[in-house]
């Protein structure tokens, strides 16, 4: 968790990315992989440019295409992200970054299918709205001999297709959904399953740890929306209470998976 979403998700999936152009330089650019319309782009762009202002950096936001912004973040050409996994490192298999300890983010990952649809079907296409990262670690658990993915980008027009039975199945979280104005009403016709719940992390490059404790000290202090916190820090994990921890729906996913 370049989405929230980016972060996120591009925060799952979807990332926000802070880039710098040496280490001593006093700017510092977030790529925000979200709508810049959308909350979670407006608070945490807000929250990020007073914590840093306080240290005395000055903040400016641009874009990268996701899978662009996690190939930035690996060879160091950035500074660091939010809206990252927790376990980002490990799924790049570098040790030049350094998590910070405290969540942006909470992010529920689901499915919704069509009520008609046949569970003994041999083949379900599944559409996909996540983060890169998010879905390479989904996949590995899937039946893809029975599951054909779509994977879309911020389209509303997925609702439509699901209606229609040209899909199958949503695989996304309603938060990412919402940022493209897919409403929980939109889904209301369809079957809900909740999969797992991830907390989304800042992330830093190994050369900026002095920024460390005071970022996650002004993180922890920030002053977010009520609203905010209960929506995007307050989520409870869908699977036996714990997060990173992926429940079986007997149809794209058949076992129990700990993905922390």
């Amino acid at each position: 968790m370049h989405g929230i979403i980016l972060i996120i998700f591009a925060l799952l999936s979807w990332p926000f990315v802070l880039s710098a152009a040496t280490p001593d330089s006093k700017t510092m650019v977030f790529e925000i992989a979200l709508k810049p319309e959308s909350e979670l782009h407006k608070i945490l762009t807000t929250a990020f440019r007073d914590i840093l202002q306080k240290q005395g950096y000055e903040l400016r936001t641009t874009s990268l295409p996701p899978k662009r912004g996690l190939r930035e973040l690996k060879s160091g050409r950035v500074d660091g992200s939010i809206g990252r996994i927790g376990n980002l490192a490990k799924l790049l298999g570098s040790d030049q970054l350094i998590r910070l300890d405290t969540p942006v983010a909470v992010f529920p990952i689901s499915r919704w299918c069509r009520k008609d649809l046949d569970k003994a079907e041999p083949s379900i296409t599944l559409a996909t709205r996540l983060g890169t990262l998010v879905l390479m670690m989904l996949k590995d658990h899937m039946d893809l001999q029975r599951v054909r993915l779509q994977e879309i980008g911020q389209q509303k027009g997925i609702v439509q297709m699901i209606k229609s039975a040209r899909l199958d199945c949503i695989l996304s979280s309603e938060l990412l959904l919402e940022a493209d104005g897919i409403t929980l009403a939109d889904l209301k016709d369809f079957e809900r399953f909740d999969l797992v719940t991830f907390e989304v992390y800042p992330w830093i490059q190994k050369r900026h740890k002095q920024l460390k404790p005071i970022m996650d000290s002004e993180l922890k202090s920030y002053p977010f929306p009520e609203d905010f916190r209960k929506k995007y820090l307050e989520q409870k994990p869908a699977c036996d209470g714990k997060l990173s921890i992926l429940c079986p729906d007997g149809l794209i996913f058949k076992s129990k998976v700990d993905l922390s």
